[in-house]
C-alpha cells in the first residue's frame, strides 16, 4: 500500500514538473525560433553544408506530419458537428471568409510582392491544429469542442490549399494546380497512411491510450522540435535571400496586424449573434485566429522550392503566433471579467 501511494505521488510530481516545463517552453518558443534561424544562417555560411541541407525539407516535413496525424483522433469528427452553430461558424470563417480576407490583404498591403502574397495566403488559410488548444483552455474555452473540430480543420486545409493558391495568386513564377496537388498528396499521403496503420496497431495491442497520453503531454514539444529542424534547414540553405530582401518582415507584420484584430472582433460578434455559450465563443475566437505556422512553413519549402522568399517570409508565423495568442488570452480575460464579474473564467457558461 505504501508503495502504491509513493508511486501515485511520484506520478503527480512528474505531471506537475511536466506542466511547469511546458509553460516555460511555450513562453520561449518565439525566441527559440529566432535562435534556430540564427543557427541556420551560421551553418549556411558553408556552401557545401547549405547545399546538402537543401533536400532535407521533405523528409523532415513528413516526420512533422506523421506526429500530427498520429496525435489526431479522427473518431471525433462526428461530434464536432453536433454543435452545428459552432461548427458552421468556424468552417465558414476559416475556409470562406479568411481566404477572401487573406486575398484582399495580399493584394492591397503586399501588392506587387508575389512571394509575400503567396506566403501570407498560405499562412492565413491554414487554421491551427495543436497549439491553439492550450490557449483555448487558459481562456476558459470549450477544449473538447475545439479538439473535435481539429481533424476537420486539418483535412480541409490540406485539401483546399492548392485551390486557394490557384484562385488568389497571380503573376510571378508560374505554378501548376495539379503539381501542387501531387506535391501535397505525395508528402501528406505517406505519413497519413503510416499514422493510420500505427493507430490501428496500437488499438489492437491496447496501447493507444498510453501513447495518446504521452503525445498529449509531449507531442507539442516533439512537433515544435521538428519545426525547429525545418527552420534551421531553410535558413541554412536559403538564408542569404533574407539579407537581399530586408523589406520582407515589416510588410508581412503589417498585414498580420490587420488580420488578427479583424478576425478576433468578427468571431466574437458571430459567436454572440448565433447564441453560442461563453465557452464555445472563446473556442470560436481561437480556432479562427490561430494559424498553422509550422505546417504552412514546411509546405512552402516543398511547394515553392524555386521561390525561397516564400519560405523565408513565413518565418514570421511561428515568431508572432504565440505572443498574439497570449495577447488574445489577456483580452478574453478582460472581456470575461467585465461580463461576469467575480466569476472564475473556467466556469462561465
Amino acid at each position: 500500500m505504501t508503495v502504491r501511494k509513493g508511486s501515485l505521488f511520484s506520478a503527480f510530481v512528474r505531471r506537475i514538473q511536466m506542466k511547469n516545463f511546458l509553460d516555460k517552453f511555450e513562453r520561449f518558443q518565439p525566441l527559440m525560433v529566432l535562435a534556430a534561424a540564427g543557427i541556420g544562417l551560421l551553418i549556411g555560411m558553408n556552401d557545401a553544408v547549405a547545399e546538402s541541407l537543401g533536400g532535407m525539407e521533405d523528409p523532415i516535413l513528413m516526420v512533422l506530419l506523421f506526429c500530427i496525424f498520429l496525435d489526431t483522433d479522427y473518431d471525433e469528427i462526428g461530434s464536432a458537428f453536433k454543435n452545428y452553430k459552432f461548427s458552421l461558424s468556424a468552417l465558414l470563417m476559416n475556409f470562406v471568409w479568411t481566404p477572401l480576407f487573406a486575398a484582399f490583404l495580399a493584394n492591397t498591403v503586399l501588392g506587387g510582392q508575389h512571394a509575400l502574397q503567396i506566403a501570407l495566403i498560405m499562412l492565413l488559410v491554414m487554421p491551427c491544429t495543436d497549439w491553439y488548444l492550450v490557449f483555448t483552455g487558459l481562456s476558459g474555452g470549450n477544449v473538447t469542442l475545439s479538439s473535435a473540430l481539429l481533424p476537420v480543420n486539418l483535412l480541409c486545409q490540406l485539401l483546399l490549399l492548392p485551390v486557394y493558391l490557384s484562385l488568389f495568386v497571380h503573376g510571378g513564377a508560374a505554378f501548376s494546380f495539379w503539381e501542387m496537388i501531387l506535391d501535397v498528396v505525395s508528402v501528406v499521403g505517406v505519413p497519413l497512411i503510416l499514422a493510420i496503420l500505427c493507430r490501428i496497431a496500437l488499438i489492437r495491442s491496447s496501447r493507444l491510450g498510453s501513447v495518446s497520453e504521452w503525445l498529449e503531454s509531449k507531442g507539442e514539444v516533439l512537433e515544435f522540435c521538428v519545426m525547429i529542424l525545418v527552420v534551421i534547414t531553410i535558413f541554412a540553405s536559403e538564408g542569404s535571400g533574407l539579407f537581399e530582401n530586408p523589406q520582407l518582415y515589416p510588410m508581412m507584420f503589417l498585414a498580420l496586424c490587420i488580420f488578427y484584430p479583424v478576425n478576433f472582433v468578427l468571431a466574437y460578434f458571430i459567436g454572440k449573434k448565433t447564441g453560442l455559450s461563453w465557452r464555445d465563443r472563446v473556442s470560436l475566437l481561437f480556432t479562427t485566429t490561430a494559424r498553422n505556422s509550422a505546417l504552412s512553413l514546411s509546405l512552402a519549402a516543398l511547394m515553392f522550392a524555386n521561390e525561397p522568399l516564400v519560405t523565408l517570409a513565413l518565418l514570421i508565423g511561428p515568431v508572432t503566433e504565440l505572443p498574439v495568442l497570449a495577447i488574445e488570452t489577456w483580452v478574453v480575460k478582460l472581456i470575461h471579467d467585465k461580463k461576469y464579474p467575480g466569476e472564475n473564467i473556467r466556469e462561465s457558461d
